[in-house]
């Protein structure tokens, strides 16, 4: 099982815009993140979730577009800037699926360490907006870092 876990791209200022929609430069990173993705050599997606607030659902439709989630894309529970990690690390417990998260610090950076050190307080992984963090799950259930894709990498 693969987990894709992704901070949504960049976003305006609440000044500019309280609803925050991501920006052009946002959009431009998340394609090309997730185009770079769909050419990994035997990649597959089940589902893409994003936390619904405009920028995750905008990150999240403009990588389903790119990486054809088999099950689709949609707004899941659990996956606001604050909450509880516990949630999604039982939600994946007992799924081999592979999943495509889209969401916000400090959630992100909570979730991920809770899986790879069983701690939310130690912080494993410097996300970026737009970037693509892949976990595995080995078959006795342990999860390490696969790769790290962030758009200010690829060309």
């Amino acid at each position: 099982m693969n987990l894709y876990l992704v901070q949504h791209a960049e976003a305006e200022n609440e000044e500019e815009d309280k609803n925050r929609p991501i920006t052009e430069k946002g959009a431009m990173d998340t394609k090309k993140a997730g185009e770079f993705l769909a050419k990994k050599k035997g990649f597959e997606l089940d589902s893409i979730m994003h936390s619904g607030k405009l920028r995750s659902q905008q990150t999240a439709d403009i990588l389903a577009v790119e990486l054809k989630p088999a099950d689709g894309c949609w707004s899941a529970d659990g996956l606001a800037p604050d909450a509880d990690p516990q949630i999604w690390v039982n939600n994946l417990r007992d799924t081999n699926d592979n999943v495509m998260l889209v969401g916000h610090l400090p959630h992100l950076e909570k979730l991920a360490s809770t899986l790879l050190v069983h701690d939310p307080a130690k912080k494993v992984i410097n996300f970026a907006n737009a970037g693509i963090v892949c976990l595995r799950k080995s078959p006795d259930g342990a999860w390490g870092v696969d790769f790290i894709i962030t758009p200010d990498l690829l060309a």
